[in-house]
């Protein structure tokens, strides 16, 4: 299947549109259509339509506005799933472009131009009032007639994984390794629970350093939770994230679309109940502790800037208890047990062809 984008820059009430008019044998000659173009092979779809959008006009966006997918299919031809975006933020000068003339148009006049079909229909679900993303399904037949438009349906939920395990057992290895298996003809979001601790900015440094962060109170899950179900429910988030090193929740948040693919990893994700019902498929990663004690001191030495005296005296006295306590009694709970973290190749290869039968069913 071929993956392409488009991307509607909008500024000021007006939005940038293509005439494609340089291409002889192109079904969108002389029609207005967005920026975009195809997906390579070594990059994202969102890579893809930062690319295009700078080869096209000039222009560098910074932030991409999720509006939904369309999948166009055709008789005796490759099908070819198009991302739809919009941008309002992005820098440069527009300057001209080689496949065709560029112009802002007023967004009250935009339905009023000599339109592609395709682009029509979800260009009226853009402009609607409830603007919420879309999913569609367009037929053509072998002459290029439109012969059917799908909505496709609100179960088709993204395949939703939990990977848990202790402090640095391997889990984020483990989601990556699935991530990059399905990457490819899949969108995949990995979403870490460490990035939902509670926010502390109301408190001062010497009350943040006191907190428990190996506890499940330490986790804003009803936040995890609510994201977790809009994007099930096909809307975007805004994920947080969090500052190891000033102990609270910083103030950047990254923005999440809808996927096929979500893998959700944490030390907690199957001790909550609410989360686990969540869950299509549990798995639990099995290292021995003197190797997670070594991991973890490795890590927040580098990147947490942890000193060896703290690390230390916080794995014996909060790390080892509650992994004890809270962790390893979750355990139960999986589907699949993986011994040896991301090195296991072999589970990788199981869970890999397990979660391809659940998205082909």
């Amino acid at each position: 299947m071929l993956l392409s984008t488009q991307v509607y820059l909008i500024h000021e009430g007006s939005w940038l549109m293509l005439l494609r008019n340089k291409k002889e044998h192109d079904i969108n000659r002389n029609k207005w259509i967005a920026v975009g173009g195809r997906k390579e092979a070594d990059e994202t779809i969102e890579q893809c339509a930062v690319r295009e959008v700078w080869e096209e006009t000039g222009l560098t966006c910074s932030k991409l506005d999720y509006k939904g997918k369309v999948l166009f299919l055709y008789d005796h031809t490759e099908p070819e799933e198009i991302t739809v975006y919009s941008c309002e933020e992005y820098t440069g000068e527009v300057h001209e472009c080689d496949e065709g003339t560029l112009k802002w148009i007023p967004q009250n006049e935009i339905l009023d131009l000599e339109l592609w079909e395709g682009d029509r229909i979800f260009l009226k679900k853009m402009l609607s009032a409830e603007q919420k993303p879309f999913d569609l399904v367009l037929h053509y037949d072998e002459n290029g007639n439109l012969k059917e438009v799908q909505e496709r349906s609100r179960m088709n939920k993204p395949v939703i994984i939990g990977i848990a395990g202790g402090s640095a057992s391997g889990k984020t290895m483990i989601s990556q390794k699935l991530k990059d298996q399905f990457s490819d003809r899949k969108s995949v979001l990995i979403i870490r629970q460490d990035d939902y601790y509670k926010d502390q900015s109301d408190k001062a440094m010497e009350e943040r350093i006191k907190t428990n962060y190996d506890h499940p109170f330490a986790f804003d899950n009803d936040l995890l939770v609510s994201h977790i179900k809009a994007l099930i429910n096909g809307e975007k988030i805004e994920k947080p994230t969090y500052d190891f090193v000033h102990h609270t929740r910083s103030d950047i948040t990254e923005t999440c679309y809808p996927c096929d693919v979500l893998i959700l990893e944490g030390l907690f994700v199957l001790e909550d109940e609410e989360i686990r019902s969540l869950l299509d498929m549990k798995i639990f990663v099995d290292t021995d502790a003197d190797v997670r004690f070594i991991r973890r001191l490795r890590r927040d030495v580098k990147e947490r800037g942890r000193d060896l005296d703290g690390i230390i005296d916080q794995y014996m006295n909060t790390v080892r208890v509650m992994h004890n306590l809270f962790v390893e009694p979750s355990k139960r709970y999986a589907d699949i047990v993986i011994p040896e973290g991301g090195k296991n190749y072999v589970a990788i290869d199981l869970l890999t062809t397990k979660i391809s039968s659940i998205i082909n069913h």
